[in-house]
């Protein structure tokens, strides 16, 4: 029963992190897109 105790909370810590790692993964990569885009859309338009 002890032993159960620490072990969910290093399990729900370890969820959390690699959660975490995912969801910040996504958000730079959401930044990079939406920077891509903009440089892209901004060239096309200074081009007409």
């Amino acid at each position: 029963m002890s032993t159960a105790g620490p072990e969910g909370a290093n399990g729900a810590t370890t969820l959390r992190n690699a959660f975490g790692g995912v969801l910040s993964f996504f958000i730079l990569l959401l930044i990079g897109v939406l920077a891509f885009s903009i440089r892209l859309f901004s060239v096309i338009f200074l081009s007409f």
